[in-house]
């Protein structure tokens, strides 16, 4: 039981993350205002070239690779509690850690893949 409290603990510290990474990247794309009162110009940040600047900014993917591993975590244990709670049984528990695991690997490899080739290309 250890473990499930460790790993409900980190679900919670993962939903913290969400919210201040989400709310800086909302400030970041949405907040023209607010940015400009305080000197940051970034232009119009859904424009092709700005987003392939930040495509090609090693700071901008790393902070979307761990946005991307919190997301993931935070989503799928929440979609991993509801499964267990649907379909209890210890070949249930088995089956669907298995099937999570699988799933949020594949998803974070691909991800991570994609935006280290925007970043390797240029933001191309």
């Amino acid at each position: 039981m250890m473990r499930e409290s460790l790993l409900w603990a980190s679900f919670m510290k993962a939903a913290l993350l969400l919210v201040i990474m989400l709310g800086f990247h909302m400030v970041m794309m949405n907040m023209h205002a607010l940015l400009g009162f305080f000197g940051l110009h970034l232009g119009d940040v859904l424009e092709y070239s700005s987003v392939m600047e930040r495509a090609a900014s090693p700071l901008w993917t790393l902070y979307y690779v761990i946005f991307l591993a919190v997301a993931l975590y935070h989503g799928l244990y929440g979609f991993r509690s509801i499964l267990l709670e649907t379909f209890p049984g210890s070949n249930a528990i088995t089956i669907i850690n298995s099937f999570v695991l699988i799933v949020g690997s594949i998803a974070f490899i691909y991800g991570t893949y994609i935006l280290i080739q925007s970043y390797m290309l240029g933001g191309v």
